[in-house]
């Protein structure tokens, strides 16, 4: 009798063992190539933060915006301020979603804009909702009365101005700092994080460099500039 061609079950086994090894191989390596992709998109968003930088420092007399900017009537952070010289940007979707606030608070909206968000960000993390993805140097961001002018920043290039958070808030400080862990960096990209500086350039750092970590048994003053290299204005 002629019998039909088949495949066993040790065959099948085998088979199913070597899709199982490859698919164990390939998809830690297709997870970082998403991952990659984040992380080239990020820095694509922070070179958008240093050309508006640039851009608003020109029309500034060369004078960094504020972090934050309150009147009687209205108060507005620093993704208000560069959303002029961002491509797309606009602040009438404040207005639109939310006319009192939209008038009052803009930046509220301003930084659910997708140039203000990182794509490997977790979500919200504030009870209020919000999901941004970067903060100010919160030195170099003076308040009213006590900006600070590009000049008076010994090396803008080795200066951050831009920097990927954990929280959902307007500024940055270094790694590992006490108090609120929303204002601290967050190594989101391999271990790693996109910086935008102050000249406007942007590039990918590790997490681990010392210059963005506060020394270990260094008390933390809010008010001092920081002992972290890249956050401190003077250079020092």
């Amino acid at each position: 009798m002629k019998r039909n061609a088949a495949f066993t079950l040790i065959e099948l086994l085998v088979v199913i063992a070597i899709i199982a090894i490859l698919a164990a191989i390939l998809f830690p390596v297709f997870a970082q190539a998403r991952e990659k992709a984040r992380q080239t998109s990020c820095l694509s968003n922070c070179r958008q933060h240093g050309t508006a930088l640039m851009m608003y420092l020109q029309d500034y007399d060369e004078t960094y915006p504020m972090v934050f900017t309150s009147t009687a009537t209205t108060s507005r952070d620093w993704t208000v301020d560069l959303i002029p010289y961002i491509k797309m940007g606009d602040t009438n979707l404040a207005t639109q979603v939310n006319a009192v606030l939209g008038t009052t608070r803009p930046d509220l909206f301003s930084a659910k804009l997708p140039f203000y968000q990182c794509p490997s960000k977790a979500p919200s993390r504030d009870t209020r909702g919000f999901r941004r993805g970067y903060g100010y140097n919160n030195w170099l961001a003076k308040g009213a009365g006590n900006t600070i002018s590009m000049a008076a920043v010994s090396t803008p290039s080795d200066c951050v101005a831009f920097a990927e958070i954990w929280g959902e808030v307007d500024r940055s400080v270094p790694f590992n700092t006490p108090g609120d862990v929303r204002f601290r960096l967050e190594a989101r990209h391999s271990n790693g994080l996109n910086m935008t500086y102050a000249d406007g350039h942007a590039k990918w750092i590790n997490g681990n460099d010392r210059r963005v970590n506060w020394p270990v048994g260094v008390a933390f003053s809010s008010v001092d500039a920081p002992l972290s290299t890249l956050f401190n204005v003077s250079g020092q």
